[in-house]
């Protein structure tokens, strides 16, 4: 992170819906409390209760939302302090973000470690970058992901496991990673079934992948 606020940038304020989702958790804390005190379970009504209170604190400390610095849309939930990698459901924009602000991450920024999520689902390519610098690749790495039910359910068919050739230069490695986990930003298309993802360290790989895919 570097200043406080730059030209297109945008700002954090509190989302009330997330705000009211902070205290209805808090609330049936409390009303779990409430239930088990009375009944000699004292030990586990003040469990109730704390872990009520500290998930609530953490989704009230993460409540804002600001509008995309590229589209427009909103993205939420935010923190009121430093964010980092934070994915637009409309557009598909990375920004970040401190000091109560958000602005887009310039087009050929290097993460640290796979950051840029692309979900895999139906036919897709993958471009000719080097999936760690953005840069012309010349050689691939091999990925493996052992893939779960296809909706969570020991009944349900298991779903095959899923190799990559990632596309590197001759310089890097590690550029990619598969993750098998429903995450915050893809979580309408996880509810539809299981969802992998491929994260990647090249912001410009990741941008490339969209236009070629039609994303």
């Amino acid at each position: 992170m570097r200043e406080r606020s730059r030209p297109g940038s945008t700002r954090v304020v509190r989302s009330w819906k997330w705000t009211a989702f902070s205290l209805a958790i808090a609330a049936a804390g409390a009303g779990g409390a409430a239930l088990l005190w009375p009944r000699g379970y004292g030990y586990w009504a003040l469990g109730a209760a704390l872990a009520g209170a500290a998930v609530a604190a953490g989704v009230f400390l993460s409540s804002g939302a600001a509008p995309c610095p590229s589209c427009g849309g909103e993205i939420a939930p935010l923190g009121f302090g430093e964010n980092r990698y934070v994915r637009c459901p409309a557009c598909g924009g990375y920004s970040e973000g401190e000091g109560g602000a958000i602005w887009a991450i310039e087009p050929d920024r290097v993460a640290g470690r796979p950051e840029f999520a692309i979900p895999l689902a139906g036919a897709w390519r993958l471009p000719g970058l080097c999936c760690a610098c953005g840069e012309e690749a010349v050689r691939t790495e091999r990925i493996t992901i052992r893939r779960a039910f296809t909706r969570g359910s020991p009944t349900s068919p298991r779903l095959p496991n899923l190799t990559i050739e990632a596309p590197h230069c001759a310089r890097h490695t590690g550029g990619a990673a598969l993750d098998g986990e429903a995450s915050r930003e893809f979580s309408v298309e996880a509810m539809k079934g299981y969802l992998t993802v491929l994260r990647v360290r090249s912001y410009r790989f990741y941008r490339a992948f969209r236009e070629l895919n039609g994303g």
